[in-house]
């Protein structure tokens, strides 16, 4: 008896902990899609929804703000005491969370579609194959022609993009994760993928990757060389495509310990853990489309306008590993200025950004 309890605990300790989802926190119905999902360092989260609209909502799910543009919100992305999100007006909506005030920044309609926030400006693209970095007084340092299919993530002096670009002698080829040089946007590497790449993430010198059927992830100690660690499949089990939604959005856990993942056509949502075992699947009533994560919490947006959050029994974070990182963006414009006659002159503008993201 004694060798078979001996036995169960070695079992036991060789599989991966389980999570336990405990019911919902609360939950809280948009107008529409709910695009896009970010938490605060505090707890609030910000949600972008396809009825034009922002909510920003306290920890117990109360509407704290509503912000509505004249068209689609479609991303949301948070950094540094700043939420930013994006609407189809060509407008950037940011919300300083120190004063409560709001910023309106025109990046135009070629960037109205996906959102990056940094300490110092932010990333705007649209899947119209257009990426730029903006600082928050709506100067452009860079705009570059990529061929992005999800909001960007970004490492030290890198952006990582996932997209759809890929060259022409891959026959196969669907998707592609680029790697740009954040001071110019400059594309310095193409990593291409059978399937549609639709999402990414960077937690510490981690990667994660979402695509119609896999969830991947890399090391990125070396930044232009990523290491595969693992990849899983079994996303979209329902779709038989290679440009399925599959894993539209992802996001880490606090620590880096585990990825929490949508999976959009089988309506459910999958962690797993650093060393790619599945701990958690759940099932929602309609398709998920953004995900989200804060201490013992995930957000999970559904096609439905349903925004649930819920508590993780069992997970208990460490403190987060992510460390802010800073680079110099250079960039040079021609300022033209007429009084009676043209003047031209050049003026260089360094830029410092710290790379935090969430």
């Amino acid at each position: 008896m004694r060798k078979v309890a001996i036995l169960l605990l070695l079992l036991l300790a060789s599989k991966s902990f389980a999570f336990l989802l405990s019911r919902h926190l609360w939950t809280y119905k948009t107008g529409s899609i709910v695009e896009g999902l970010t938490f605060s360092d505090d707890g609030k989260l910000g949600v972008v929804s396809y009825d034009h609209c922002i909510y920003i909502l306290d920890q117990k799910g109360n509407l704290i703000i509503k912000k509505c543009g004249n068209n689609a919100m479609l991303g949301a992305s948070y950094c540094c005491d700043k939420f930013g999100f994006v609407n189809e007006d060509g407008n950037a909506y940011i919300y300083d969370l120190k004063n409560g005030t709001w910023k309106k920044v025109y990046v135009g309609s070629d960037h109205a579609q996906t959102i990056t926030m940094l300490q110092d400006g932010f990333l705007a693209g649209s899947f119209n194959d257009k990426l730029a970095y903006f600082t928050f007084d709506g100067f452009k340092g860079w705009d570059v022609e990529v061929d992005i299919s999800g909001a960007p993530t970004v490492y030290g002096e890198y952006v990582y993009v996932p997209g759809y670009s890929t060259p022409s002698y891959c026959t196969y080829c669907k998707g592609a994760l680029i790697i740009l040089n954040i001071s110019s946007g400059e594309r310095v590497r193409i990593i291409t993928f059978s399937e549609n790449v639709n999402s990414a993430q960077v937690c510490d010198h981690y990667l994660a990757l979402g695509t119609a059927h896999h969830v991947y992830l890399y090391n990125i100690s070396n930044p232009l060389s990523p290491k595969l660690l693992w990849s899983v499949g079994g996303i979209a089990s329902s779709c038989t495509w290679d440009v399925c939604g599959g894993a539209i959005d992802i996001a880490f856990s606090p620590d880096c310990k585990y990825i929490l993942s949508a999976d959009n056509n089988d309506h459910k949502i999958h962690i797993f853990d650093i060393k790619g075992n599945q701990v958690l699947e759940r099932k929602f009533e309609s398709h998920v489309w953004s995900v989200a994560w804060w201490r013992d919490r995930i957000a999970i947006g559904l096609y439905n306008g349903k925004v649930y959050v819920l508590k993780i029994k069992g997970y208990i974070p460490s403190i987060a590993t992510a460390c802010p990182c800073t680079t110099t963006v250079t960039t040079t414009t021609t300022l033209t200025t007429t009084v009676t006659k043209t003047i031209t002159r050049t003026t260089t503008i360094t830029y410092t950004i710290a790379i935090t993201q969430k």
